[in-house]
């Protein structure tokens, strides 16, 4: 971390003994993968470099000083700062204590679906600024009713697989019952502009303002008022210690309750569970939209008679063992779940076009699997890539795919996979009702009425069984304690 007076940034880079030429031309020359941090003491100009492993780098102030600040340990740098400037594989940063600008480290591409693809040349800037972390500190901390980090893991897993779920249903009940309060009270389009406004603010002082001058607005006030008459269970429950672990479920929702305050305020936690509810809503539609696009690929894959691949390492691979389970009995289709190794030696030289590459990482920054889908892209091959991660900012979440549907399970913070290993396997048996709900519709036209019915039935039934999973885990959990 640097934390010193301001000073002429440009000027004092070029008097550094490595300035970002010298910074490409010496990775030029390295093997292999790694991050790295170099600093000249002199400028006091730091570069840091990811290629191949991970890194995050940070901005903020300390008693009104600015600071940077890189690790390749993602809770390090949120100790301090949760203003983080987003790497992506092959790009490296050159900083001083309040400036910062990003290069590229060798020649890039970032595909993009149904977009231009993101093109720079070796050393180009590429313009990106600081963004708001959605994580907290207090998110990887020990919770005082657990001794370990492996048992609050553990239990947390009942509730991890529900909030997914709830994503697969349309969003949370109270989140969509607050909705029609909105509405009925007609502030609707208010409280979604400021939600944007809010969100799109980089300084977190700024966001607490902007939320400040929401809730004095008369309008907020007054379906502040009717939320009370109509909604009066939210209310009943709002007094719980832990309401905003239970009732928030939106991927924005720790901003949203950093801006209630230390301090409990009802009128500020209404309003915040308000812009949740809209926030979650977005959520809802950014999710189906991205199994609408995984569907059409698997259409495309089907119809073509290809193969679709899954590809994961560790415990992601068992939970592939699991999906093809999935595919096979429920979607009828055939999935081929695979290690990265084991693919490059029996695959890596059959894949054809319209075969599907389905990718699964928690962190969405696994090695082995980034190599793969590296070799892919350097065929003229038209192979689609999907994957499954808990990282959406991560290099395989917003560079590597075509198609990234998140996992949500939040951060893991024990070693053994737990909660991320459940919200796959939920996540897979969700998307297999998904194809086999798409075939019917779409692929076998020509079934028989008999066979149709008995089928739908079946997914009616696998749809229903999706509300027991929550369940079933607490109480197997519970029966082993």
């Amino acid at each position: 971390m640097r934390c010193t007076k301001r000073q002429s940034h440009r000027a004092e880079a070029r008097k550094a003994l490595y300035d970002a030429e010298q910074i490409i031309q010496t990775a030029e020359k390295m093997q292999g993968s790694y991050a790295a941090v170099i600093v000249d003491p002199e400028t006091e100009c730091s570069w840091a470099i990811k290629a191949g492993s991970s890194l995050y780098f940070g901005v903020g102030e300390v008693d009104d000083m600015p600071f940077s600040l890189a690790s390749s340990d993602l809770t390090a740098v949120l100790r301090f700062t949760k203003m983080l400037v987003n790497l992506r594989e092959g790009e490296f940063v050159e900083y001083t204590s309040d400036y910062f600008q990003v290069y590229a480290l060798k020649n890039l591409k970032f595909k993009r679906l149904n977009q231009p693809d993101e093109v720079y040349s070796t050393g180009d800037k590429i313009a990106t600024r600081a963004v708001y972390s959605k994580l907290r500190a207090e998110d990887v901390e020990l919770l005082p009713d657990f001794e370990y980090f492996m048992e609050q893991e553990i239990y947390a897993q009942s509730e991890s697989t529900g909030k997914l779920i709830k994503l697969f249903q349309g969003g949370s009940n109270t989140g969509r019952y607050m909705l029609e309060i909105i509405d009925k009270a007609g502030v609707r389009d208010l409280l979604t502009e400021s939600m944007l406004e809010i969100l799109g603010q980089t300084n977190p002082e700024d966001k607490l303002v902007r939320f400040n001058h929401l809730c004095e607005s008369k309008a907020v006030q007054e379906f502040y008022q009717s939320a009370q008459q109509s909604y009066s269970a939210i209310f009943d429950v709002s007094v719980k210690e832990d309401f905003d672990k239970k009732y928030f479920f939106s991927n924005e929702k720790n901003i949203f309750i950093e801006l209630m305050g230390k301090e409990y305020d009802q009128q500020r936690l209404i309003i915040a569970k308000a812009l949740d509810s809209i926030s979650e809503q977005v959520d809802v539609a950014d999710f189906e939209s991205s199994v609408k696009d995984f569907l059409s690929l698997i259409k495309n894959t089907v119809v073509n008679s290809r193969n679709a691949y899954s590809i994961a390492c560790g415990t992601s691979f068992h939970a592939t063992k699991i999906a093809a389970l999935f595919f096979n009995e429920i979607a009828r289709i055939e999935l081929i779940p695979i290690l990265p190794g084991d693919f490059r030696g029996e695959y890596s030289n059959s894949i054809k076009d319209n075969d599907l590459i389905i990718g699964v990482s928690q962190s969405g920054e696994t090695k082995d699997l980034i190599d793969i889908f590296n070799d892919i892209d350097s065929t003229d091959l038209d192979v689609r890539k999907v994957v499954l991660v808990n990282n959406m900012n991560s290099t395989l979440g917003q560079e590597k795919s075509d198609v990234a549907i998140p996992i949500l399970c939040g951060p893991e913070i024990a070693v053994p996979a737990t909660k991320s290993f459940m919200n796959q396997i939920t996540l897979f048996y969700y998307l297999a009702i998904r194809i086999a709900e798409m075939k019917l519709r779409e692929i076998e036209v020509n079934l028989d009425p008999v066979t149709r019915k008995a089928r739908e039935e079946q997914l009616a039934r696998r749809f229903k069984s999706l509300n027991d999973i929550p369940m079933l885990l607490r109480e197997t959990v519970e029966k082993n304690r």
